[in-house]
């Protein structure tokens, strides 16, 4: 069965277990079908799965926010950090009103260091109130609290540097 091990998945009757499955009964074409198997592909800890799907949901969908992030993400966790930060602009560039795409393009930058770049992106997520989306806009809101804290130590250090 495809619920064989599966779990459910909140209030809506699917299972993650059965979502691969089901995905592979769906039209080709079906970018979000094919995006849902790739998170049930992560769920298994199967990233080579999971990066397939994903490629055949932006096959489907080139533009397709989720999936364009979660690649992103991947190649991250691989230690490609180049691909990881072409694919978080590629995101936010085809999906500029994308609270997802364009938080990722901040995490990304603010990890490396890009404090103001990564503020101005927030920035634009939370003057949008996240385009509706809630969980984005207040991971928007918390992010600039960290990035800011985060640029404030920088430039301490800098001066401290430069003071010694």
């Amino acid at each position: 069965s495809d619920l064989a091990g599966a779990r459910p998945l909140g209030s809506s009757g699917l299972y993650l277990g059965g979502l691969a499955a089901a995905a592979e009964r769906v039209d080709a074409g079906d970018a979000d079908a094919a995006y849902m198997a790739a998170l049930s592909a992560a769920e298994r800890g199967d990233a080579a799965a999971e990066l397939a799907w994903l490629e055949r949901s932006l096959k489907a969908s080139p533009t397709h926010a989720k999936a364009l992030v979660n690649r992103a993400v991947l190649h991250g966790e691989a230690g490609d950090l180049a691909a990881e930060l072409a694919c978080n602009r590629a995101a936010a560039d085809a999906n500029p009103n994308s609270a997802v795409a364009l938080n990722a393009l901040a995490s990304c930058l603010g990890m490396r260091g890009d404090c103001d770049a990564a503020l101005e992106l927030f920035g634009r997520v939370a003057a949008a109130k996240g385009w509706g989306d809630a969980e984005e806009f207040g991971r928007a809101e918390q992010l600039t609290g960290v990035v800011e804290r985060m640029k404030k130590r920088m430039v301490e250090q800098r001066r401290q540097q430069g003071g010694a």
